[in-house]
């Protein structure tokens, strides 16, 4: 008894097939070999676009972590020079001749009148109630003496040249 094997086709399915001849139907046959279908290029696409996406999503998230987190916050201070309350000094008085103010603010009196004029703390000539309250010297037409009020209280001043005219802050 001869088996009779047929030549293997590389082409071929299956690459061994039993004889037909000896109806021997015991040998052991080899499954066809059934080849993956390729990706398509169409799929392939889309899982590196979807893998890109992914990828530039996770990196942005770590780069809003590490800007959030990863690092001390610095933050800018602006310093920005406080804008003065300003009283008139005009032949009559001083206008408004009160204020309310808070602790840091800034008193700017501005000479309205022909005449100089100088101010002062209260009381008059000593100057004692608020010293540095003091414009030290005359203030011209158009010119102007600014003062930081640093402490709570209720400061009388006057014109040095004119002590009839006073007036007040009240600090809180």
């Amino acid at each position: 008894m001869t088996d009779k094997v047929n030549k293997i086709n590389p082409s071929s399915p299956s690459m061994i097939s039993p004889s037909t001849s000896t109806g021997n139907s015991a040998q052991p046959t080899t499954p066809p070999l059934v080849p993956s279908a390729p990706k398509t290029s169409k799929s392939m696409s889309k899982s590196m676009f979807l893998g890109f996406i992914i990828l530039a999503i996770a990196l942005i998230v770590v780069i809003l972590f590490v800007v959030t987190h990863g690092r001390k916050s610095t933050k800018l201070t602006t310093i920005t020079k406080p804008v003065p309350i300003t009283v008139q000094i005009t032949s009559k008085g001083f206008n408004p001749s009160s204020l309310d103010i808070k602790k840091g603010t800034v008193v700017e009196w501005i000479n309205s009148d022909t005449s100089p004029h100088r101010i002062a703390a209260n009381p008059y000539p000593t100057h004692s109630d608020l010293p540095n309250l003091d414009s030290k010297s005359n203030l011209g037409p158009s010119s102007n003496y600014s003062y930081h009020f640093n402490q709570s209280g209720t400061f009388e001043y006057h014109d040095e040249l004119n002590p009839s005219i006073n007036a007040s802050v009240k600090v809180e």
